[in-house]
């Protein structure tokens, strides 16, 4: 491990990915297949990151389902959107999260802004007339914060404040 708290890597999805959307008779098994390209790769990163041998990373889950590895006490957290892949990795920072999204993404941002975000971040997100960076700042923010605590949509995303 490097001296860094934290490595992150991020890559294009479709990089992981050998086969298509259009190559599969239905979405269920093409999520099947991106879900195990993501954990293939996941697992690679990581025995690099370890320099162990794939088969020697022993995953188990904590209580509300985040994975971690138990064979070494290397930490991390996975994110993927409609196009990305991200993976950060420490040995230092045990409460690790992220988050990757598009700035395209169509989203219902009001909407969503009504439901998930503190009131504060409302009003902040209200005074920067509606700035789309901003609402992406705070929903990935409030994601990594959410799958670090291991806890994922547990907890009512307006109560937490970024």
């Amino acid at each position: 491990m490097t001296t860094r708290e934290i490595e992150i890597h991020v890559q294009a999805l479709a990089q992981l990915l050998e086969k298509k959307k259009t190559d599969f008779a239905d979405l269920r098994s093409f999520n099947h297949y991106q879900k195990q390209q993501i954990q293939a790769r996941r697992n690679q990163l990581l025995s690099q990151q370890l320099e162990c041998a794939i088969d020697k990373l022993i995953f188990a889950k904590h209580e509300h389902g985040k994975p971690f590895l138990s064979s070494h006490s290397l930490h991390f957290n996975h994110s993927h959107s409609q196009q990305y892949y991200a993976l950060a990795m420490s040995e230092r920072v045990q409460d690790i999260g992220i988050d990757v999204e598009e700035m395209d993404r169509k989203v219902r941002y009001d909407a969503l802004a009504r439901h998930a975000f503190h009131p504060e971040e409302y009003q902040i997100w209200q005074q920067q007339d509606q700035d789309i960076e901003y609402w992406f700042r705070v929903w990935t923010t409030k994601e990594a914060i959410l799958k670090a605590s291991g806890l994922g949509i547990r907890l009512d995303l307006n109560s937490l404040n970024t």
